[in-house]
């Protein structure tokens, strides 16, 4: 039996409308200021808090601010115009990390003369972040694979709710600290024999050793290879270099969907498509 205290938690403002105008939204959130914490006991419930109320993944000693941050169990990301759902749900497949995906009121619809889909992604972690520090990291470890309002790396910031959720299987998101996430920041090396322009300490890494976490690294390696202007026939045969072939289902589809570019092209829709592979309602 689980202990309760063990529960992931969320604060939610009960007060707030969940799902305002763009007019009422900044009275409303003159209102997120005490909130009510609660303990998730089941993914249903988290659901129905996600999807009814205006919430903070954070948990705070009184009022939502910095200085009165405890903890948290979620990491949420706020996306707007950089990526599309299926773009989305490519990226986290690869990863193989869990997470919801919430539609916001604005999504689908004109705002700033861009129609785009408009959403939220909710990780959840595999253990509780209780340093600001490690919040941070963790955002940037994100921020790698998936462009997001950096207006999310607030640490007190909280959420209207979402219209729909759909959700991606894989694991909880592992939390990094500030150790990692500078190590993965190392660039400006010299470029080996064969490669031309700069690419990143981790890319040359990869290529020359390869690594465990394969989707990961294979992911960033490809988008550090288009960045530096190699056209996808020199990056396949770089990447192919460390095994001697490309996995045709997994490898060779990643490293074309990341030459492709399909994160930036719209896709409209009216809601979540739970048809992407990968995607499905919560609980089902």
């Amino acid at each position: 039996m689980i202990k309760r205290k063990d529960y992931k938690q969320l604060t939610i403002y009960s007060e707030v409308l969940p799902l305002p105008s763009q007019n009422q939204k900044a009275d409303e959130a003159k209102k997120a200021l005490v909130g009510e914490v609660i303990s998730i006991e089941s993914e249903k419930m988290l659901v129905d808090l996600l999807t009814e109320f205006a919430y903070s993944p954070s948990v705070f000693t009184d009022k939502r601010c910095k200085e009165n941050f405890i903890h948290c169990d979620y990491i949420v990301l706020d996306i707007d115009e950089n990526h599309t759902i299926k773009g989305v749900v490519e990226i986290l497949k690869s990863l193989r990390i869990q997470a919801y995906i919430g539609t916001t009121t604005n999504h689908q619809k004109e705002k700033k003369d861009v129609k785009c889909d408009r959403f939220r992604l909710i990780f959840p972690l595999e253990s509780r972040i209780k340093d600001i520090e490690q919040f941070y990291a963790t955002y940037e470890y994100l921020g790698q694979y998936i462009k997001f309002d950096n207006a999310c790396k607030d640490v007190a910031r909280f959420y209207f709710a979402c219209k729909a959720l759909a959700k991606v299987e894989g694991a909880p998101l592992r939390v990094r600290t500030e150790r990692l996430i500078k190590e993965y920041k190392k660039s400006n090396v010299k470029p080996i024999e064969g490669v031309k322009g700069k690419l990143s300490k981790r890319t040359i890494d990869f290529l020359e050793n390869g690594a465990s976490n394969w989707h990961e690294e294979f992911l960033l390696a490809c988008r550090d290879l288009k960045a530096q202007q190699y056209t996808i026939e020199e990056a396949e045969d770089l990447l192919a270099s460390i095994t001697g072939e490309l996995d045709e289902k997994h490898d060779l589809h990643q490293l074309r969907y990341v030459y492709n570019d399909n994160s930036v092209e719209f896709d409209y829709r009216e809601e979540v498509n739970y048809e992407y592979e990968g995607c499905h309602k919560p609980g089902c």
